[in-house]
């Protein structure tokens, strides 16, 4: 219980980030003008509960800490700030989009080891196991 209430939470908050007025005056202001593609903000929260904030030119990861962890032993490491290029933004766009189109690895649940991608039209779930989730993680994880 405990585990997901702070998921819920969790989602919530990053949600609420995500719409803020705030998050939307930032990405319009740095946003090149022609290019609107660019201007997307997609969270993802991977299977040990890290948070994946990317937006167009980098990705803010908040890491689970020992007190957040269901085992009380996991820690996701230090925050992060990452720069990241036109190329890898559009890459991560991609793998989102894949995530969308494969309802094979959609859970209607969060399941331990699943992990939430928000999108601005929504959010979906990615089983444990999915191949896509695995591509998202192991390309987040090599930046």
């Amino acid at each position: 219980m405990k585990f997901n209430s702070f998921l819920f939470l969790l989602s919530a908050a990053v949600m609420m980030l995500a719409c803020s007025p705030r998050s939307a005056a930032v990405l319009k202001k740095d946003t090149p003008e022609k290019n609107t593609k660019m201007n997307k903000l997609i969270s993802y929260i991977d299977g040990n509960n890290n948070v994946w904030e990317i937006d167009y030119s980098a990705i803010h990861y908040k890491p689970v800490t020992k007190q957040e962890s269901s085992s009380g032993l996991f820690s996701g490491g230090k925050n992060r700030n990452i720069v990241i290029s036109p190329e890898q933004y559009s890459e991560l766009q991609r793998l989102a989009q894949a995530a969308l189109e494969d309802k094979t690895a959609q859970l209607d649940k969060r399941q331990m080891g699943s992990a939430l991608l928000i999108y601005e039209e929504g959010q979906l779930i990615l089983g444990m196991d999915s191949k896509v989730k695995n591509s998202i993680e192991g390309f987040l994880r090599e930046l």
